[in-house]
């Protein structure tokens, strides 16, 4: 192996259904970093990148739209 060519997203982590008390990005963020910091005793983390399922989404709107 090539040490040399690796990226972070080589080294990504990917979980669903993660429930947060504040769901803004930034807060999303904070405690992902604090939780995997204290659990596994990663403190390099790149970047958090969250990402919403599009159908949660449009089922929610359909729900609004239909009040």
């Amino acid at each position: 192996m090539d040490v040399d060519v690796f990226t972070p997203s080589d080294f990504c982590l990917m979980a669903w259904n993660l429930q947060f008390k504040d769901n803004s990005p930034d807060a999303i963020q904070d405690e992902l970093k604090k939780t995997i910091e204290e659990q596994y005793n990663i403190d390099d983390i790149q970047y958090i990148n969250p990402a919403y399922d599009i159908a949660d989404f449009y089922s929610n709107s359909e729900k609004l739209s239909s009040l």
